[in-house]
């Protein structure tokens, strides 16, 4: 029997087009305290950011684009949602989904959409 290959360590993100499982304003915050009191595994305590996560959030990107010129809303839009991916995942290594840089640009350079639904994955 074949074991599947480990998982990649990167965070992916993608749009996501389920119903919504959460309340508005309800998102999960990362705990920082989880990582103090994680099970030990050989003498060594194991950070809580190694472990697999899966999280839904929506990014308001009308205020981080707010101000930009037409020309630059939706390359800031992308970069906007690296930056929030990084601060919420803790990781510096984030990877867009293809089918999310379509609905970011699916309006076109000046047009982003306001909110956006993503699911971010800790590997």
């Amino acid at each position: 029997m074949v074991s599947p290959p480990p998982p990649p360590s990167h965070t992916a993100l993608t749009p996501h087009t389920g119903p919504r499982s959460q309340e508005k304003g309800t998102h999960p915050s990362p705990t920082r305290s989880a990582a103090l009191t994680s099970p030990q595994t050989g003498g060594k305590t194991r950070s809580a950011l190694q472990d697999v996560v899966t999280r839904e959030y929506t990014i308001h990107l009308h205020k981080r684009v707010h101000g930009r010129s037409f020309k630059k809303r939706a390359p800031w839009a992308v970069k906007s949602v690296v930056d929030f991916a990084q601060k919420a995942m803790g990781t510096q290594d984030v990877r867009l989904d293809p089918r999310l840089n379509q609905a970011i640009w699916a309006q076109g350079i000046k047009t982003v959409p306001h909110r956006m639904r993503v699911k971010l994955e800790r590997a």
